[in-house]
């Protein structure tokens, strides 16, 4: 997915961030991997929760660095940053984090699971670097009628390079959870 400069994030007043979306009721849990993710190539790539264009989570990629990811709501239109998380680089063999290794099967950079998980009014949004230990980066009341967009996005602040986001899967689990 393709970003041009100037698709700016879900917030600004531009509403032509390139997403891709599913409508879904009730409670569910939906994943991703971003994969072949490099410093600088994939400025804001990641799951998107959309109700309305006042009324929507994205859980993200947020920044050049690799392993910064952001849950932010906007609720009444107005937007708010609610979570963070951080998964510590890596090198070959190293320990427990975000592999700066490229991923077995080619395609360069790194890769980054994110994971939304929706039960009632409450959103959970958490991070992997192997999509088996799951990392907490915030949690939030987010009461929004059924039926909601659930799914993928990207966009690019003005005065960068276009932003690439390559998503590997999306998986989604109804009832919540596996």
């Amino acid at each position: 997915m393709r970003a041009p400069v100037g698709q700016h994030d879900l917030a600004s007043t531009n509403p032509g961030v390139p997403r891709l979306l599913r409508q879904i009721s009730g409670n569910f849990a939906v994943e991703t991997r971003l994969v072949g993710i490099t410093e600088g190539e994939c400025q804001i790539a990641g799951l998107l929760l959309w109700e309305s264009e006042k009324s929507y989570l994205s859980f993200a990629k947020r920044s050049t660095l690799i392993n910064n990811v952001r849950l932010e709501a906007c609720q009444k239109g107005h937007p708010e940053s609610i979570g963070r998380g951080w998964l510590p680089p890596r090198p070959r063999g190293g320990p427990e984090g975000m592999s700066l290794v490229p991923p077995a099967g080619g395609g360069g950079g790194s890769e980054l699971y994110l994971r939304l998980d929706r039960r009632e009014e409450s959103v959970s949004a958490l991070c992997s670097p192997d999509g088996k230990q799951w990392q907490s980066c915030g949690k939030i009341s987010f009461p929004v009628a059924d039926p909601v967009w659930i799914g993928l996005y990207a966009a690019c602040p003005a005065g960068l390079s276009d932003s690439v986001a390559r998503f590997k899967e999306f998986k989604l689990f109804r009832g919540g959870g596996e």
